[in-house]
């Protein structure tokens, strides 16, 4: 599996550490059930990215998904880290569509 997007976060609590840019997320072939998150940081808070736990939020379509606690390998501007879990899936951004009540 290889899913990309063009945006995310890293977070403490609800402090955004860094934003980032497209990320990529790709399936570990040596390791079951584990993937490689890679994305590019942008807009760095120099006290925030350093506090852990850490956690990560990206936008895949309509949801938002967070792993938390996770371990980041930074360098210069970019984001490497490996995923053995699966995300908390929060489908709270599908927007709720009204539907209208035909009148007889």
């Amino acid at each position: 599996m290889r899913a990309s997007g063009p945006s995310g976060e890293l977070r403490v609590c609800y402090q955004r550490a860094a934003v980032l840019r497209d990320w990529t997320l790709d399936q570990e072939p040596a390791v079951p059930r584990a993937y490689t998150f890679k994305a590019s940081l942008t807009q760095v808070d120099p006290f925030w990215i350093t506090q852990r736990p850490i956690d990560l939020v990206i936008t895949v379509g309509l949801t938002s998904w967070h792993w938390r606690d996770i371990q980041p390998e930074i360098d210069a501007h970019t984001l490497s880290v490996t995923l053995r879990e699966r995300p908390i899936i929060d489908s709270a951004m599908v927007p709720v569509v009204k539907q209208e009540r035909k009148h007889r």
